[in-house]
């Protein structure tokens, strides 16, 4: 009689049993050799976890395998599926064996533990991989256990699959957002992915300034302070080239600007500013000096 705990939905052990028997598809035999594995892996390892609807498909490069923890198209649950681009002779086949059993870990989360959110590989995730052989980190970059003792290892060599010795490679650390870092003076941090970014702060009033890695260590976040900030020249010029994109494309903003800035500012922002963007000198002199100075000299 048939057994849902055990097996899963009816459907998906009769569709395991299509794929074992059908004629005229190129997976035929992967999928029959790869619902031999998973039935290993679930017995081996003890994971009571009902059969997987597998699917042999193309995906994209970077992803190797998935597990779907909700109904598919199809209304088939519990599906694993397997990129077919990795299914060929110059990718070694435990591997291939190895992403099944990672997927299989997902089904395993969601029957028995915790799973997080989309999948994502929490610490009960990669405890329960560690122990049976396979190291995964929190982006899910998985590599095996190289000793004797690995339950993966012990199992691949049990059904005669022979697994080369591997070099030590560190895993992949949580990559870092693309998205570029925006302070106020204020204390206030915003991250967007643009790299050209206007926007006032409404708390202070002060502008968001881009953060290179170097101004990202600067506990001073101040606009146009360039003579009190104390980091190296690199990162001063980072200041005013960000001063000027912003002051090139916001004229009411600029005018502002340069009517607050003192003597000292000015003059260190004449240094490097006025050589590359066009002021209005009438506007940006006559609150400091008194007098109009004609548009188009410098200032010394």
């Amino acid at each position: 009689m048939f057994n849902e705990k055990t097996f899963g939905e009816e459907i998906n052990l009769a569709l395991q049993n299509h794929q074992k028997t059908i004629d005229g598809w190129e997976c035929a035999e992967a999928a029959k050799d790869l619902h031999k594995w998973q039935e290993r892996i679930i017995f081996e390892f003890k994971l009571e976890i009902p059969l997987a609807a597998l699917s042999i498909e193309y995906l994209r490069k970077r992803i190797l395998g998935y597990y779907r923890p909700k109904r598919n198209g199809f209304g088939l649950q519990d599906e694993i599926a397997i990129n077919k681009r990795y299914l060929h002779k110059d990718r070694e086949y435990w591997r291939t064996i190895g992403t099944l059993a990672h997927e299989q870990l997902h089904s395993w989360q969601k029957h028995h533990g915790n799973a997080g959110k989309r999948n994502y590989h929490n610490k009960e995730f990669q405890k329960k991989a560690l122990s049976i052989g396979l190291i995964v980190n929190s982006r899910g970059y998985t590599q095996y256990d190289e000793s004797d003792s690995s339950p993966f290892r012990k199992l691949l060599k049990k059904y005669g699959v022979e697994v080369p010795k591997l070099p030590v490679r560190e895993l992949p650390k949580n990559l870092t957002s693309k998205l570029k870092l925006y302070k106020c003076s204020c204390g206030v941090n915003v991250r967007i992915g643009r790299s050209r970014f206007n926007a006032k702060c409404l708390d202070c009033n002060g502008i968001f300034i881009l953060q290179t890695n170097e101004e990202k260590k600067d506990k001073t976040n101040q606009v146009l302070g360039i003579s009190k900030i104390d980091s190296t020249e690199k990162t001063k010029k980072n200041h005013i080239k960000n001063e000027v994109n912003i002051m090139k494309n916001n004229k009411p903003l600029r005018k502002k600007r340069l009517r607050d800035l003192s003597k000292e500012e000015r003059a260190k922002l004449d240094k490097y500013v006025m050589r590359n963007i066009k002021v209005n000198c009438k506007i940006s002199h006559t609150r400091e000096i008194g007098k109009p100075t004609p548009v188009g000299n410098a200032v010394a």
